[in-house]
């Protein structure tokens, strides 16, 4: 913060635009990349630093330096700090069209640029769904055709992780599974089976989508329940993988049948009660296991008798004990199952009724009132008689 005060910012700008005037002989990329290490910590918690002419070296030093990958590196990460919290610089680096100068470095087989990359096109812009349009229009299929080109699976993680940002819109769904994105994606699931993050990631990809009724229907029929189930199997000890793994279950089974039956049949029920049984005490895992259980039986009742062999009866009203603030969710994964349910009517219009019964105005207008209020017309009979009575009637 000090050094910031005392304009490091501006004297750093003036070292690096020294260095890439036109053919300079000058030139030194370690003066360079110490500067653009200088500007990551600089603008550390303190977005506002960068200004106009630092968004407009950013354009040049990647232009300048694209074979470069420590300086391009530097150039990324700086730029992608500088959004961090800070909505105007969203923009105009948006409004400076900058993914005409950041999608030709997609190309780029490096998998240091690919990471710096995903995490400058994540940046959560203002105007969101628009902008991941315009980014997404410009690189998610490109993104996404890149995934069998690398096998390190955290960059692969990171690349799942971006694309399902990206992919915010309906068109986006069906643009990612007309690059045989789904092939791709469980080409990786079954080629890294054991990998937490990279399985969740494609596990929340899955569902952002399934967003697309269309294309959720084929990511079941493309073969992603036996996938799903195995990772379950897996990492279920693995809190968060299982609960992603979970609602994701209820994503694709949400209103569609034969997915219902696709991944009944891989024998998930069992599984479904087994994390149940792990996890007690999460809230997420039981909330999202009572999701699943109840998006798969509500339009096949033939399922109820298999849940309720492995005892999920008992963990739903356990859950509910345990965990008040997902209790609608319990109770509707009981009711779907047949099983016995305490259903809260939440108005019941008693109170209402007798304030009417109770108020002292008398007349046409409190005779329509009661007409309107109580639907009972016995109720509405007795209001009457009791009203003309006490008017001396």
């Amino acid at each position: 913060v000090f050094a910031a005060k005392l304009g490091a910012n501006n004297i750093l700008v003036t070292i690096v635009e020294t260095q890439i005037v036109g053919d300079s002989p000058e030139k030194n990329p370690e003066i360079i990349s110490a500067s653009l290490k200088s500007f990551n910590a600089l603008l550390n918690k303190q977005p506002d630093l960068f200004d106009a002419e630092s968004l407009s070296l950013v354009i040049k030093l990647i232009q300048e330096f694209k074979e470069n990958t420590q300086i391009l590196s530097l150039t990324l990460q700086w730029l992608a700090k500088s959004c961090i919290m800070h909505e105007n610089n969203r923009q105009n680096i948006i409004g400076a069209d900058i993914m005409t100068y950041l999608k030709p470095l997609v190309g780029i087989k490096n998998d240091v640029i690919i990471r710096d990359l995903c995490a400058c096109f994540r940046v959560e812009f203002g105007k969101a769904h628009e902008h991941a349009r315009i980014i997404a229009s410009s690189v998610l299929v490109e993104l996404t055709q890149l995934l069998p080109e690398y096998e390190d699976p955290l960059l692969l993680s990171d690349m799942i992780l971006t694309i399902a940002s990206l992919a915010v819109r309906q068109e986006l769904c069906v643009a990612v599974e007309d690059a045989n994105g789904l092939e791709y994606v469980f080409d990786v699931m079954k080629k890294h089976p054991d990998h937490p993050k990279l399985n969740k990631e494609a596990l929340k990809l899955l569902r952002a989508l399934a967003g697309n009724d269309t294309t959720k229907v084929h990511i079941v029929q493309k073969g992603a329940a036996p996938i799903v189930q195995n990772i379950l199997v897996i990492h279920k000890e693995n809190e968060q993988v299982a609960g992603t793994a979970l609602a994701c279950i209820s994503t694709l089974t949400l209103r569609v049948k034969d997915n219902s039956t696709a991944f009944f049949e891989t024998g998930v029920a069992e599984n479904i009660a087994d994390v149940m049984t792990l996890h007690p005490k999460s809230k997420v895992v039981q909330r999202n296991a009572a999701w699943a259980i109840r998006n798969m039986v509500s339009r096949s009742r033939d399922q109820c008798d298999s849940f309720l062999s492995h005892g999920v009866e008992d963990l739903l009203n356990q859950a509910m004990k345990d965990h008040p603030s997902v209790i609608q969710d319990v109770k509707a994964a009981l009711r779907d199952l047949g099983c016995k349910v305490h259903l809260k009517e939440e108005w019941t219009g008693t109170a209402e009724k007798a304030k009417i019964i109770s108020n002292p105005y008398r007349g046409s207008y409190q005779k329509s009132y009661a007409r309107k209020q109580i639907d009972d017309e016995s109720d509405v009979r007795f209001l009457h008689s009791e009203q003309y009575s006490n008017a001396g009637m």
